[in-house]
């Protein structure tokens, strides 16, 4: 479980509020009428949102190409590490390498089984990009108008305290073992609002405005 600021799925959400579009949850932003700003369609936005997220899931940094020599390989280290600090040490660790292996061995499956679940869901993996405009698969148009505001956007970051905040508590906290990994990605919106898009993604607006106790906002995430 992990609480994290991803500048391009946080663009994504600020060019709703920017371009006046409105897409469930995200709906509760102002309208900007005097503004000349393309139209998005909603549905290809959020065909553009689901895009970026499974971009960055991280489950496809789990991807596990043969079982057994990740095993071995992992073991060597360990007993690497080890053998080191025995050298350095007057206490030599008596260990059970037996049950190493088969921990290492439950760690690489479950890496493994994580992947997978990815590569189904998606279809396939995509690289990672440099720019969120590269994932837009759509109107020419509002393809230069995005790459115009993605350089606005990187020029005027918009600062938000709570975020910044949360993510600082959260360096602290025990996160509960779970059978698969969950990420929650923290994006700068005048309401609180959570979005699922994903089995293992959700995307929680912020307002900088709004006072956010932080300690009942983690247990709700359960994560204290």
């Amino acid at each position: 479980m992990e609480l994290s600021f991803n500048e391009q799925i946080d663009f994504a959400i600020w060019i709703l509020i920017e371009s006046s579009t409105k897409v469930s949850p995200f709906d509760l932003h102002s309208v900007k009428t005097s503004l000349e700003k393309p139209l998005i369609n909603p549905e290809q936005w959020n065909e553009w949102l689901t895009t970026l997220v499974s971009v960055f899931d991280p489950r496809l940094l789990c991807k596990v190409e043969d079982i057994n020599s990740e095993v071995e390989s992992e073991l060597a280290q360990y007993q690497s590490f080890i053998k080191n600090y025995s050298l350095n040490s007057t206490t030599i660790p008596g260990l059970d390498w037996v049950a190493i292996r088969h921990n290492i061995e439950q760690r690489s499956a479950w890496k493994q089984l994580q992947y997978a679940q990815a590569i189904q869901e998606y279809g396939q993996q995509l690289k990672v990009g440099l720019s969120p405009i590269s994932y837009w698969r759509h109107d020419k148009q509002i393809e230069v108008w995005l790459s115009q505001m993605w350089k606005i956007y990187q020029e005027n970051h918009p600062q938000n305290t709570n975020i910044n905040l949360i993510m600082e508590s959260s360096k602290n906290v025990f996160y509960p073992q779970l059978d698969t990994i969950k990420k929650f990605y923290l994006v700068n919106y005048p309401s609180f609002v959570q979005h699922q898009v994903f089995s293992t993604t959700t995307i929680i607006g912020i307002s900088e405005s709004q006072e956010i106790d932080i300690q009942s906002f983690l247990q709700q995430l359960n994560l204290i």
